[in-house]
């Protein structure tokens, strides 16, 4: 038995590491009903439609972001995509992420959040 406290738990120490699809649908699973009894959430459609889903979506595995991302929600999220832009602001976008130790990631959706706010 595992909770969605515990899962996010193992998020936030492993930012970098990548997700198998099972644990990420045991994931998604726990956070829609806040606890997880595999060997019973296995058996029914609702957790077979999730794997299927991830797998489909984003293959065997899966990033941190990515699991946060369905765990959130992510059906109702969309990807953006930043084209042309200049080297040095990345790179330097890049380092000053990593400085906050945050994802780049994270920190576009922080920045829009707060633009959008405005």
């Amino acid at each position: 038995m595992r909770t969605k406290k515990h899962y996010e738990k193992m998020l936030s120490e492993n930012p970098s590491t990548t997700i198998g699809f099972t644990l990420a649908a045991d994931m998604v699973y726990a956070a829609r009903h806040e606890i997880i009894h595999r060997s019973e959430a296995h058996g029914t459609d609702e957790w077979r439609t999730i794997a299927r889903n991830l797998k489909s979506r984003y293959g065997e595995n899966l990033t941190v972001e990515q699991v946060r991302s369905e765990i959130a929600g992510g059906q109702d999220t969309i990807d953006i995509r930043v084209l042309n832009v200049p080297g040095d602001l990345h790179r330097a976008f890049k380092i000053k992420c990593a400085q906050e130790g945050i994802s780049l990631a994270g920190q576009v959706k922080r920045l829009i959040e707060e633009w959008v706010k405005k």
